[in-house]
């Protein structure tokens, strides 16, 4: 396997915030990555997650063993804490936005306001986050949030470099992990040393509230990484039936998530055309 040092893509002097949609997507996309770069030590690290991976239902808090969402919330909170505590120089820079676990869709104008904000905050030259894949409905929001995020900020603000970790997708057989869906960008693959992968497995490990659906993420030998495709938000990233998030009662299917999706780009006057395409309400 072809492998390249963090340097080929994320330059000396960088600072670089990674968006997740939940606690635990960056350790799962990034960890590695991240290691890398602390060790390195000539880049500035952020960590921002969307929500605070608490749906409130409630029913995935009891499921999870607490009493309800909000216990479920501060106990997600604490599992980043203790697996950022894990990296090599410690917990970089943390900012909670606070949305709701599946719920980003239905707050995409104020999810990007958060994202837009933050990154001029923290000064980000690179923002990493995910691919527009149809795992997760919150995965599919958070990256439209970036893309909105990181363009049209005007002559005066030079926007970041916007790049991707993995997530996971539906190949129409099986779920994928670590591997993009195809698309025609630069890409990097990292290989993780033995140190670094130790590393990464006990950041793993501190979500123990995950622990079933972590199972599905073993600790690949390397993480990879590209520059954000142009995606066109109005249309479903995958061919039909290829959505994975339509396979779980997550309270949204692709239509009322592309429509989410075409009301928030007219609002933010991104890609404001929807051509003939119909567009039902979000509601």
């Amino acid at each position: 396997m072809d492998s390249v040092r963090p340097v080929e893509f994320i330059p000396p002097g960088s600072r670089v915030l990674t968006v997740a949609a939940h606690p635990d997507d960056e350790t799962i996309g990034a960890a590695g990555l991240m290691c890398e770069l602390q060790l390195r030590g000539d880049a500035a690290l952020g960590i921002a997650t969307v929500t605070d991976g608490a749906p409130r239902n409630n029913a995935d808090a009891v499921a999870a063993g607490f009493s309800g969402w909000a216990a479920y919330a501060r106990a997600r909170r604490a599992e980043l804490a203790a697996a950022l505590e894990r990296l090599p120089r410690g917990a970089p820079e943390w900012f909670d936005l606070g949305f709701a676990d599946q719920d980003v869709t239905h707050s995409l104008v104020d999810v990007v306001a958060s994202v837009r904000r933050l990154i001029d905050v923290f000064g980000a030259t690179i923002v990493i986050t995910h691919p527009y894949e149809g795992g997760h409905p919150d995965h599919d929001a958070t990256a439209l949030a970036v893309h909105a995020a990181t363009t049209g900020r005007g002559p005066a603000a030079a926007p970041p470099r916007h790049l991707e970790m993995t997530s996971y997708h539906w190949t129409g057989t099986a779920v994928a992990t670590g591997e993009f869906l195809p698309a025609d960008t630069p890409q990097w693959t990292l290989v993780l040393t033995d140190a670094i992968a130790v590393v990464k497995r006990q950041m793993l490990d501190c979500f123990t509230s995950q622990r079933s659906t972590l199972a599905m993420f073993p600790v690949a030998p390397h993480e990879r990484f590209r520059v954000a495709p142009r995606y066109d938000f109005r249309s479903r990233p995958c061919p039909p039936g290829g959505v994975l998030y339509e396979r779980f009662p997550w309270g949204v299917d692709s239509a009322r998530w592309l429509a989410c999706a075409g009301q928030a780009l007219d609002t933010l006057h991104l890609d404001p055309d929807p051509g003939d395409r119909p567009i039902e309400p979000c509601l």
